[in-house]
Parts: structure tokens; sequence; C-alpha cells
């Protein structure tokens, strides 16, 4: 339930000052509603009834009810405006930080990494989820308390008519409002939440289907997979049309049953004129003041419908949160002035405290202009100790400390846009001579020269218009503009031939001669670069060896050839 609060209420002052505006502009504009509707209703009968006698008509004051009408529908319309304007920047700024929140959490925790490798689900969670959540404060919350506050606003202006009036309203539609509210969450909770899982998963199929549409035409079932994902599509569909029609219908039997209630005002209405004998005027103001409430608690049955899709929003994005407020870790200390760009002193590194750990005893220096090659099996370490320079997320039992660092890894992300753009991840400083110059030392100086639009030309998703080659090399690039003293290499030239790894290494060793590197590798071409080998197994350092101890050329013989190289011999 904390969490479910967390979520609802933002701990941003800014955030939640602007969600009260905007819920003040809220209430504002359904008092001015009512205000209008009430005082015109009142003052076109009165001037009728002045209108029948000379005298009335030379004492009944015109200008100030006709004027309190203007305001009220300027007021209104101001309202109106301010309150979508408010409450919409207000719920773009909470999503924005549970987005970025949700981000750092699947980046950084390993115990959910099974969602980041699901892209679909994740992509789900960052839009359908959290779109479902931007909701729940515009179409349940406000919609909710303007319901209240309207209710309580026409019962005591029917009170100042009639008090028996204004109680007998009040708790007849009170009972309409809770019954036809249970009503819609009743009938329509597990549909919609059910709804919301079936998109999820023909969001999920459509993915599959772009993204594998090689395997599927290899293997001859691209058509029954469309078949299917075209079939989920109209059921879906059909159960979206028969939701809406469950919707309509709890809003035709509640506006139905408004307009018997408008009808017993107006009669209660009509016998307190002739029996009680008030004012014709203030009958026809509590009929009118009856008749906007109708539009004013319509949004609360709508929110109340799709309840369900709000906490099964509520109830994914809660693990978030969570993990968000309860990470012990750590984070990666930056390193005073010394001799030193790195330290580690570590006794013992997990991703949670209930996993074994992937680091135990873990003790080095790095020195300025020093280049390390951490060596070993697959599962090793190497990878977890390079991730803790990056301030991933680990609890780390000791201490590690580092000058601000640059990673190149061996997979590259590139992301449909420009090259600019996708260059000014690197560095959202640079200028387009830094990235062309960035280019050229990353030897794209051809590539780049052979585009119409230079950086400006576009570039798709998983490297599209780029080779394995020239998408290393553009990280590279990336690498350089990040101007960092301490690079973080993990496995640069894995999965590229012979002369493309060499040569992106020979510019490594050109640009980065002063850099210092920590690098994770398997291969020999890659750890000849380094003045330093490090050997891990089993999450441990089982070997320091320095370029003149006799053990380093035993290491680097014992790593693998690069079957590139082998065929390019």
């Amino acid at each position: 339930m904390k969490t479910i609060l967390a979520l609802i209420a933002p701990r941003d002052k800014i955030i939640r000052k602007k969600m009260l505006w905007g819920l003040l502009f809220a209430i504002l504009t359904a008092l001015s509603t009512i205000g209008l509707l009430c005082l015109s209703g009142w003052f076109i009968t009165a001037t009728g009834i002045a209108g029948l006698t000379i005298a009335a008509t030379r004492v009944f004051d015109v200008f100030m009810p006709s004027a309190a009408i203007r305001f009220f529908a300027l007021l209104r319309t101001g309202a109106r405006y301010a309150e979508r304007l408010v409450n919409h920047d207000a719920t773009f700024m909470q999503s924005r930080g549970l987005r970025l929140q949700l981000f750092k959490t699947i980046a950084q925790r390993k115990s959910l990494r099974d969602l980041a490798m699901r892209p679909a689900r994740l992509l789900h969670r960052l839009t359908g989820d959290i779109d479902s959540y931007e909701l729940i404060y515009l179409k349940l919350i406000v919609p909710s308390i303007v319901a209240l506050v309207a209710i309580f606003t026409i019962i005591a202006v029917l009170s100042s008519v009639h008090l028996g009036l204004g109680l007998g309203f009040g708790l007849v539609i009170f009972a309409i409002v809770i019954v036809f509210s249970c009503l819609s969450i009743k009938l329509d909770e597990k549909r919609s939440a059910s709804l919301a899982i079936r998109r999820e998963s023909l969001r999920t199929r459509v993915i599959a289907l772009l993204s594998g549409q090689t395997d599927l035409v290899m293997n001859g079932c691209q058509q029954s997979f469309t078949n299917h994902v075209m079939n989920t599509e109209d059921s879906l569909a059909t159960s979206d049309v028969s939701l809406k029609r469950r919707q309509l219908a709890i809003e035709a039997i509640s506006a139905f049953v408004d307009k018997l209630i408008f009808v017993g005002l107006i009669i209660t209405s009509v016998l307190l004129y002739r029996y009680v004998s008030i004012s014709l005027p203030l009958a026809v103001l509590s009929i009118l003041a009856a008749l906007t409430l109708y539009d004013l608690v319509k949004p609360l049955y709508q929110g109340c419908s799709e309840i369900g899709r709000y906490i099964l929003a509520l109830r994914r994005l809660s693990p978030f949160v969570e993990s968000g407020n309860t990470n012990p870790a750590k984070p990666r200390e930056e390193l005073p002035p010394c001799s030193y760009v790195a330290v580690a002193n570590i006794k013992r590194a997990s991703y949670e405290p209930q996993l074994p750990a992937v680091l135990n005893d873990i003790h080095f220096t790095v020195s300025a202009g020093e280049k390390i090659a951490f060596v070993g099996p697959n599962g090793a370490g190497k990878s977890s100790l390079i991730s803790l320079f990056m301030t991933k997320d680990m609890i780390v039992e000791g201490k590690i400390a580092a000058i601000k660092a640059a990673l190149l890894e061996q997979n590259t992300y590139i992301f449909r846009d420009t090259l600019h753009e996708n260059l000014k991840l690197a560095n959202v400083t640079a200028s387009d001579e830094d990235m062309v110059e960035a280019m050229e030392r990353a030897g794209l100086h051809d590539y780049l020269d052979n585009l119409k639009d230079g950086l400006y030309s576009s570039v798709g998703e998983n490297q599209t218009g780029l080779s394995t080659g020239q998408a290393r090399r553009f990280a590279l690039a990336r690498l350089f503009l990040q101007k960092r003293d301490l690079w973080l290499l993990d496995e640069p030239t894995e999965n590229i031939d012979g002369g493309t790894a060499r040569d992106i290494l020979e510019r490594m060793k050109h640009y980065g001669r002063e850099k210092s590197w920590l690098l994770v590798t398997h291969l020999k071409r890659e750890a000849t670069c380094c003045d330093r080998i490090i050997t891990l197994d089993h999450t441990r350092i089982t070997g320091d060896y320095e370029r003149s101890n006799e053990n380093y050329q035993r290491v680097l013989e014992s790593l693998r050839e690069d079957n590139y190289d082998k065929h390019s011999m």
C-alpha cells in the first residue's frame, strides 16, 4: 500500500504543487459551471416576472446579474484552460520521473534482467503501463474530488432554497453516485485489466513478427504467425467494443436516472412554489443547479470503469519503486587527487544480498596511463568488475573508487535517428567539428564523406545502414568524444574481422596512449596492447603479471587466436 501511495502521491514538491493547483482549477471550473447555470436561470425568470409590471421594471437591476453571468462564463473558460494546462503538465512531469526511475532500475538491478531480456514487455511498462498510470490522477482522482465538491455545492444551493429539498436531493444523489460507481467497478474491473494484458500480448506478438521476419520466412511460418497476430487483434477489438458498449449502457442508464431525478425535482419545486411560497426564480435556480450534476459526475463513472487497468498498472510499476527506494548499494566513489586513476579493495560484491557473490577479494590499483587486461574463463567476474567502475548497481563490501570513465563494449547501441544525435549521447556539448574529428579518428572518414547529409544522415535501429565493423568504429568515435582518462573496454574487437580489429586497436593505442585501460578480453591481439595482465577465476584474482614477468607471456599464449586472423593469413 505504501508503494502504491508513493506512486500516486509524488514526492517532488513542484509536481505536488502543480497537481494541487490543477485540482483547484478543476473545482473552480465545476463551481463556475454551477454558478453560470443557476444565475442564468434565476436572471431569465426574474427578468420575465419583472417585465409584467412597469414598476418592477424600473427597480429591477439587470446590470449586476448580467455582469455576474459574464464573469462566470469567462471564469469557466479560463479555469478549464488552466486546469488542462496545469494538470497535464504535472502528470507529464510525474510520468517522466517514473520512466527515468524505471530505466535506472532496469539498467542497474540484476534481479530484473529477465524483464530487460524481453524488450516488448519493457516497452509496455514504459508506454502502456505508464500511460495508464498518468490517467489515474486525470480520470479518477480529479473527477472523484470534483464530483464530491459539486454534489455538496448543489446540496448547499438547494438547501438555501428549502432545507428539506436540499437534504432529500443529497441523499438520493449520493446513493445514485455510489451505486453507479460501484456498478462500473464491478462490471468492468476484470474486463479492463484483461484488455490491458491482452494489449501487451498483442504488442509482444507484433514486435516478434517484425523483428523475427527472417527466421519466420526461413522456417515457412510467417503466414501462420501473421494470421495468429491478426486473430489476436480481432479478438481484442471485439472485447474492446464489448467493454465500450457496457460503459455506454451504464452511462445511458445513469443519464436516464438523472432525468428522472430532474423531473422529480421540477415537480417538487413546483409544489414548493405552490404550497410553501418559494419564489419562482429560486425554483428555476434549484432546477438548473441540479441540471449540471450529470455532466460533473459522468467522468467519475468513466474512470471507475477503467479502474482494473489502473490497478494492474500500479501493481506492475510498484516493484520498480520498491527497488529504487530500498536499494542498499553504495555508489562508486570519486577518486581524490592522487597517483592512481582507480583503486579497488573489494571483499565481496553481489547484485542482491541473497545471490552468490560475483566478486571476492579483489584488490588492485591502476596508475595513470597504465593498461591492464583482465582475462579468465566465462563467469569469472571480469565484466562484473568493469561494471563497478561504471556505477552499475551492485552491493559492495569494501571500497571502489575511480576517476570518471568511458565505456566501449562489443555491442553497439544505435537508435533510429541521425548520426549527430547518436553521437550526442556520448557528449551533449560536442560540436559538429568534434564529432567529425571523432569519426575520422575512428576510421569512418570515408563513410562520412560518402553520406549526402553527413552527420545529419539517418541510421536505423540494430545498426541498420552500418556494417558490423562500421558500427564498432562508431562506438569507438563515441569513446573518443567522451574525453575521459580512464577507458573501460569490454571485448572491444570481438566478432569483427582481423584487419578491422587490428586497425581499431592501432587507433586506440595511438589516440589512447596516455589513457588508462581496463580491458576485458579472451583475445591475444587485445591483451598484447596491455602492460599488465590480471587473471580471474571463480570470482577471485588468481594472478597479476606485468610485461616483464615471464608469466605474462605464458598467459598471453593461452589466449584465443581469433579465427578471423587465421583466415586472413
